[in-house]
C-alpha cells in the first residue's frame, strides 16, 4: 500500500480483489463490489450454505447501508464465485466453526516439549502462548517467591495473557490475589489470601497441583 502514500487522495486503488474469512464469516470485494456471509463464530452449527449474503457497492456507500443483493443477483453469484476461487487459492477451506472448547483443546504441534513445572524470572521478556504454561482445563499450583520490604507495596506479580483472557497474580491492600478470566467473561474466577501481606520474605501458593514458579 506504499504508494497510497504519495497517490492523491482520488487516485485509484492498484488491488483488484480482496479475500477474507474468519471464524466462518466470509467477505470479497472487487472492483467496488463487496459480497459478505456472517456466520456466528465458535457455534459448531455448520450449514454455511444457509448464511445470508449481502451485497454493498463500497465505493459509493462506504457505511454499507443499502443490501443490493437482491437487486444484483449476477453480481452478488459473480463474488461469491470469486470468494471460493480464492479460498482454495489461500488454503482457506474446509470452514471452521468449532466451538472455544474444542479449538483450544486440539494438541497443535510446539518446539517446546511438555513439562509439569515452569520457573519464570523477573524482567523476562513476554512469552508467547505457544511455548508458555498452558493450565487450560487442569489444575495447577503458582509459587511466587516474594520479598516484600515495603508495608504499603502492591503491584503484580505474575501476568500472563491479552485482551481475550488470561490470569494474574498480584498483592493489592496487603492481600495477594489471583485473577482469572477467560475470552472476557464476566464475572472473573478471583481468589483473596485469607491473611495480610507483611515485610520481609514470602512464598505463597493459591492454588493447588503442579507449580507455576515465579522468582
Amino acid at each position: 500500500m506504499k504508494y497510497t502514500f504519495d497517490a492523491t487522495p482520488d487516485a485509484p486503488t492498484h488491488k483488484k480483489r480482496q479475500f477474507y474469512t474468519m471464524l466462518g464469516t466470509r467477505g470479497m470485494w472487487e472492483d467496488g463490489w463487496l459480497a459478505a456471509a456472517v456466520h456466528a463464530p465458535f457455534t459448531g452449527k455448520g450449514h454455511f450454505d444457509q448464511d445470508q449474503w449481502q451485497l454493498y457497492r463500497t465505493d459509493v456507500d462506504r457505511s454499507e447501508s443499502t443490501d443490493l443483493a437482491k437487486q444484483y443477483p449476477e453480481k452478488l453469484e459473480a463474488l461469491k464465485k470469486a470468494w471460493f476461487e480464492e479460498a482454495r487459492i489461500n488454503l482457506a477451506l474446509p470452514l471452521d466453526d468449532r466451538s472455544a472448547a474444542e479449538i483450544l483443546g486440539v494438541e497443535r504441534p510446539s518446539a517446546e516439549p511438555k513439562r509439569d513445572r515452569y520457573v519464570y524470572y523477573p524482567d523476562t521478556a513476554p512469552v508467547p502462548e505457544g511455548v508458555a504454561v498452558d493450565v487450560r482445563n487442569r489444575s495447577y499450583k503458582i509459587l511466587a517467591n516474594v520479598e516484600i520490604t515495603d508495608a504499603d507495596a502492591g503491584g503484580v506479580v505474575f501476568a500472563h495473557g491479552s485482551r481475550f483472557g488470561g490470569h494474574a497474580l498480584f498483592i493489592k491492600d496487603h492481600k495477594l490475589y489471583y485473577v482469572y478470566n477467560f475470552l472476557g467473561i464476566k464475572p472473573e474466577q478471583k481468589f483473596v489470601s485469607s491473611e495480610a501481606l507483611k515485610p520481609g520474605e514470602s512464598r505463597k501458593p493459591p492454588l493447588g497441583a503442579p507449580p507455576v514458579i515465579c522468582r
